[in-house]
């Protein structure tokens, strides 16, 4: 990340890139916010991990996720793994804003993925957030009616320009949950009673959009989608096999 001084702040310093790279082990990582794989002000922040059943814990605007113009990515090719979000819980595993793009890439591995609030491939602003998971029995945890499981949440400058900066209408955005193999679980955790119920909206094996096709706000270049599949491929990631 670097020095965001918008306005009249005075000098910005854009880019700057951090990595945080591992090869083997079963590794844990514990940190709050503006962590893991997370670009800030046209920053890039990247987290590649090998091989071995590894714990990511962090709070928010963190794990493959970033704000204004950047990158955030988690690459993963092994593994039992978990992404868990605590305390405030959001803002991460593959989340964007503000013209952002998000990838967490996991392949193999029975996985858990466990957020409060927009979380679990979710775009705002103009963003492409991507949470991929090929392989493996996976479990997707988030707060009932909250916002991600491939989502793209809609603003009215989409489709009406602003004078002063109309730029919103001319960008898309994506939200991708895509998820391959695997008998998988998805959850809605409800704060009063702290319990889990399957989810409203996602499946194994099913295909689900947010905006939803006959909500008015479809469309206007801003998907969100969700795809359990029992196979198939992502050709552009065939770059990662080993």
């Amino acid at each position: 990340m670097r020095r965001r001084a918008a306005g009249s702040g005075g000098h910005s310093g854009a880019g700057r890139m951090g990595a945080l790279i591992d090869i083997k082990g079963k590794d844990e990582y514990y940190s709050g916010n503006w962590t893991l794989g997370c670009g800030y002000w046209f920053g890039t922040g990247l987290v590649y991990e090998g091989e071995g059943d590894d714990l990511y814990k962090s709070v928010y605007f963190t794990q493959a996720s970033g704000a204004h113009y950047c990158i955030g990515a988690i690459l993963d090719e092994g593994g039992n793994d978990t992404h868990e979000l605590w305390d405030n819980a959001g803002a991460g595993i593959a989340f964007g804003w503000d013209y952002t793009n998000a990838l967490l890439f996991d392949i193999g591995g029975n996985d858990r993925y466990i957020a409060k609030i927009i979380s679990l491939g979710l775009a705002q602003i103009r963003s492409n957030a991507l949470l991929i998971d090929i392989g493996g029995d996976d479990y997707y945890q988030l707060q009932e009616n909250q916002q991600g499981f491939g989502a793209a949440t809609y603003r009215e400058s989409y489709e009406v320009p602003n004078r002063l900066s109309p730029f919103d209408t001319y960008a898309k955005s994506f939200g991708l949950l895509l998820d391959i193999g695997g008998q998988d679980i998805y959850k809605d955790w409800y704060a009063e009673n702290n319990r889990t119920f399957d989810s409203k909206r996602c499946a194994n094996n099913t295909i689900w959009f947010s905006p939803t096709k006959d909500d008015e706000n479809y469309g206007a270049n801003n998907y969100g989608v969700g795809l359990d599949s029992e196979t198939g491929r992502v050709p552009e990631l065939e770059l990662f096999k080993k």
